[in-house]
């Protein structure tokens, strides 16, 4: 299962500085406004969009766990009444 991970969010790279680190959530709203949209438009795939303008921790989350927009189009697509139980707990 795909969950919604809170990702760091910095200009290029993970800052070596533990302070300097920044929790970057707009993965988590943008998540949310793609999956409202694929719900209602299945042929188009929004999340080309959610996966290109992610964070970096969203693009270095993508190779090992989310593989594609196509990918998570359909394990979305799939598990439509998971991902409607977890919304209000993100």
């Amino acid at each position: 299962m795909f969950l919604l991970p809170f990702f760091y969010c910095t200009a290029q790279e993970y800052p070596n500085d533990a302070e300097k680190a920044k929790i970057c959530t707009s993965d988590i709203d943008d998540f949310w406004d793609a999956y409202d949209k694929v719900i209602v438009d299945t042929i188009s795939n929004v999340f080309e969009d959610y996966l290109n303008n992610g964070t970096i921790g969203l693009k270095d989350f993508i190779p090992g766990q989310i593989e594609s927009a196509i990918e998570l189009k359909k394990l979305i697509l799939s598990e439509k009444d998971y991902y409607s139980k977890i919304r209000s707990i993100t």
